[in-house]
């Protein structure tokens, strides 16, 4: 017993001694703080320099048995010049400089966990976790060992490190709702989730396994919920107290609103449980047999809406459960087949009789009556005749101050379009068939209700005012799969709204054709001609006054910008196509002198004036206050260069070599990915913190 203390004593002593001696772990004169050239030690005591790029020696000093060395070679990505790097081991305050060939050396550090720092004149990295050796060279230390050399210094700081796992990007990442920290999964060794403080001061592997993209933070970014195979598991935000809440879940959560609560299904099913509680509370059966994925959805006080079966082999008879969070008893709407919340999460429409057919007690053709309720109110009020045999149907639209619905109901093979308003005062029949076209929706101003029909060729596009007045066809031909403004443009979706007018592809046939691109006003139907030979990518600037599309099929043969108010076209680039919208919407992002080699320019929306920024561009982001740009350059399978530049133009900065581009992430800070660097050393994949121009 005692000698087992006296050797503990004795460790601790010479660790205690090492830390403090201006001898121990000094490659050059003891104390000396000599300057970058040199390669010599900061501190004067803990750690030796870089040895000018000469072999390590440990100058004839002894170590004590439980200490080893940390050392390698670091270089610049952009800079040929790998001197004067200050590498540093911040929990030792231990530093040094590399010399011209980037050699730094640490001796006598005592056995142990530790991060690194290196920094020159912008450029900033880190490790966030190495593990020293007794006799031996640290290592990185991630949930698996890599080499410490060498060292590529990008423009940021290294949150994680991991393996290219043998497809790309083999990782996905998600920023905590108060950007302190990011969770992020690899598929290195099986797989693994990693939690990382954007520092780069703190990391943890949370967990291993089959997770994929499958993790969240919840809403308060208190608490971490993943999916590891089929288990739902649930840890704090620094990734510990890790627990099981469900097994065979095949979905990721889905939390309320207020954040308070989230609702997840399992096989057979629905449970609600509040955030950060292992209390499940099991809200009864659901049917995997009628929807694959368990899809809730939560009303804006937190009542959870979803469907219960009473037969597990059946998708019927179906009841509509609104299930309150805070535990009261649930208001069941009974034989629900379609159902749908308004914008604003405080209404919900629904149809009541649906049914089946004779097995049933009814007709196929017996239809049902849609109803609307106040979630949290008492009851519903009927806003006109529901769907016939209709299990899925068309989804309820609410306009936007929510007086009104617009639903597609299903009449053996037709589906008529009903225009109703949801306190019960009146509905109206649109059309009676609305088969292949079941595009609707309302104008901004809650005016019209617009809507396609089938057409001479696809579907025509009609305009309804909402108090009984003259119907339009405001457009012909139009390729309702080439709709819409979803995705930034005209793609699958519906239409964009200028003011009381609406811009659209007219004579658009097919998914990839071309078309008039035409502004129609709503309320007169006048029609402006802009352009023809448009493709299906359309934008539109934030105050609605300026048009950017393409001519002819992607890659477009020229890119043009169209003031609404004056619509004769402006050509702004060659062959190429649009990125993104600047966040205030002012400018754009264009890929001009595509395909091929890009050249990556900004577009000035109200005076037409485009800066170059650069060529050789295969994907770019705005920062998120709109005053600069990231961008990949020279990509080869998706990887490339990442560079920062102004968006008024100017010389670009090389940040990090072999990055993929991911996005923009705060107005401070960029998160991109490194997924590739030259081998052997894939050890230097990771996720990397990029501080903004």
């Amino acid at each position: 017993m005692h000698t087992k203390i006296l050797s503990i004593a004795l460790v601790l002593t010479l660790l205690v001694a090492c830390s403090v001696s201006t001898g121990c772990g000094s490659n050059s004169t003891a104390g000396s703080d000599a300057g970058p050239d040199s390669g010599g030690n900061l501190d004067g005591g803990f750690s030796g320099g870089a040895d000018s790029g000469s072999s390590p020696s440990d100058g004839g000093v002894d170590c004590p048995v439980l200490s080893g060395t940390v050392n390698g070679f670091a270089t610049l990505v952009g800079d040929s010049d790998p001197s004067g790097i200050r590498v540093s081991i911040s929990q030792i305050d231990a530093g040094s400089f590399t010399g011209a060939d980037g050699f730094y050396s640490f001796s006598c550090v005592p056995v142990g966990q530790y991060s690194m720092q290196f920094q020159k004149s912008g450029y900033e990295d880190g490790i966030a976790v190495i593990q020293t050796y007794a006799g031996g060279n640290a290592q990185i230390l991630d949930h698996a060992y890599y080499p410490l050399s060498p060292i590529e210094i990008s423009r940021g700081t290294r949150l994680r490190t991991f393996q290219n796992s043998g497809f790309w990007p083999g990782a996905a990442y998600l920023l905590s709702p108060d950007a302190g920290s990011v969770l992020s999964y690899s598929a290195d060794d099986g797989g693994a989730l990693f939690l990382a403080t954007l520092d780069g001061q703190q990391s943890r592997t949370v967990d291993t396994g089959s997770i994929s993209s499958n993790f969240a933070y919840s809403p308060d970014g208190r608490w971490l919920y993943w999916i590891n195979g089929s288990t739902l598991k649930m840890g704090s935000a620094d990734g510990t107290d890790v627990t099981i809440l469900m097994s065979n879940v095949s979905a990721m959560p889905t939390f309320a609103p207020d954040g308070k609560s989230l609702a997840f299904g399992n096989g057979t099913n629905v449970y609600l449980a509040p955030v950060g509680s292992t209390t499940v509370r099991d809200l009864g059966l659901r049917s995997s047999s009628c929807e694959s994925a368990f899809l809730p959805l939560f009303a804006a006080d937190g009542t959870l809406v979803w469907k219960a079966f009473t037969s597990s082999s059946s998708c019927l008879p179906i009841s509509l459960h609104l299930t309150p969070s805070d535990g009261g008893p649930d208001v069941v709407l009974p034989t629900v087949g379609r159902y749908g919340l308004s914008p604003d999460r405080r209404f919900l429409a629904f149809n009541d009789g649906y049914c089946a057919g004779p097995s049933y007690g009814c007709s196929p053709v017996d239809a049902g009556i849609e109803r609307v309720a106040k979630v949290g109110g008492s009851g519903s009020v009927v806003v006109g005749p529901g769907a016939a045999a209709d299990f899925s149907g068309g989804a309820e639209v609410f306009s936007p101050d929510n007086s009104r619905i617009l639903y597609a109901t299903k009449a053996m093979s037709s589906y008529p379009l009903v225009l109703a308003q949801t306190d019960g005062g009146g509905s109206l029949q649109l059309t009676s068939d609305t088969s292949g076209c079941s595009i609707f929706g309302f104008s901004p101003d809650n005016e019209f209700a617009l809507y396609s029909v089938p057409g001479t060729v696809t579907c025509d596009l009609i305009a309804a005012p909402v108090d009984g007045g003259t119907v339009r066809a405001i457009g012909v031909n139009i390729n309702t799969n080439s709709l819409g403004g979803s995705c930034g443009g005209l793609c699958a979706g519906a239409w964009l709204f200028t003011g009381t007018s609406v811009i659209f592809i007219d004579g658009l046939t097919s998914f990839n054709g071309t078309g008039e691109l035409k502004v129609v006003s709503l309320g007169t139907g006048a029609s402006t001609y802009i352009a023809s030979n448009v493709g299906r990518h359309v934008f539109l600037s934030a105050d609605g006054q300026q048009v950017l599309f393409g001519s002819g099929n992607y890659p477009y043969t020229g890119l043009y910008l169209s003031s609404v108010e004056n619509p004769a076209p402006v050509l702004v680039g060659n062959t190429g196509w649009f990125g993104a919208l600047s966040p205030d919407g002012k400018r754009a992002l264009l890929y001009a002198d595509c395909p091929g080699t890009c050249t990556l320019k900004v577009l000035t929306l109200s005076t037409a004036e485009t800066i170059t920024l650069a060529s050789g561009v295969s994907s770019a982001a705005w920062a998120p206050d709109g005053q600069a740009v990231a961008f990949v350059t020279d990509a080869l399978n998706q990887v490339g260069t990442l560079r920062f530049a102004s968006a008024a133009g100017g010389a670009s900065t090389v940040v990090a070599g072999r990055a993929a581009l991911l996005g923009w992430t705060s107005p401070n800070a960029f998160l991109g990915r490194r997924v590739g660097v030259p081998a052997p050393y894939s050890f230097q994949n990771g996720l990397y913190l990029f501080p903004a121009p």
